[in-house]
């Protein structure tokens, strides 16, 4: 996508106009015969449209290190967009996050087709003395995923996850022998976060 296919209706030009940093594309432009010609435009994230409801990163990250399910999205059969509810293992480090599947699947051919996903995860928020509604924050991944095929890898992966919400180590060393070679491991590459914090009225 570039500049040129979004111009305003009744523009010619989309030098120094806020138009595009609003849909966050970052126009660029050279020098040609003396005169500033369009270069091309890169489409980037776009940012948080209320930022005093915007809420930090590193706030955004903790909802990633503390939440326990979240909403995957991929681009699904037909166009249509596909969302399911997953649990999910963030590592920081690695600035990836994990979850499992089975190893086939309406999820895993729209990965195979389009890589590029959205990742959504949310807390359980907190109400006011003497309100009603919920201040509710929430954190928004896109990024690229990715089918882990690395036997090593799958089962490290997946025993951090586990101990996120098993109980007990030896639960999960349990579930791993019985279920590993069934698991197919998904891992999200973030490209972008972004978060905020709403009341719910």
């Amino acid at each position: 996508m570039t500049a040129r296919s979004v111009y305003p209706k009744g523009r010619k030009s989309a030098r120094k106009t806020p138009y595009f940093h609003a849909l966050g594309i970052v126009v660029e432009w050279k020098k040609q015969n003396g005169k500033s010609v369009f270069a091309g435009g890169v489409v980037m994230f776009r940012k948080v449209r209320k930022i005093k409801n915007e809420i930090a990163i590193e706030e955004a990250k903790d909802l990633l290190r503390n939440n326990k399910r979240a909403a995957f999205s991929v681009n699904g059969d037909g166009g249509y967009p596909y969302t399911i509810p997953i649990n999910f293992y963030y590592d920081e480090n690695e600035n990836k996050i994990y979850f499992h599947s089975a190893k086939k699947g309406h999820k895993i051919d729209s990965i195979i087709n389009n890589d590029k996903v959205c990742f959504t995860t949310w807390n359980d928020g907190y109400v006011d003395d003497g309100d009603w509604a919920y201040h509710v924050s929430s954190c928004v991944v896109f990024g690229r995923a990715r089918l882990v095929e690395d036997c090593k890898t799958t089962e490290e992966k997946v025993r951090k996850f586990a101990l996120k919400y098993y109980p007990s180590a030896e639960e999960v060393e349990e579930e791993i022998r019985k279920g590993i070679k069934g698991v197919q491991l998904i891992e999200i590459e973030i490209e972008h976060i972004s978060g905020k914090k709403v009341h719910e009225k």
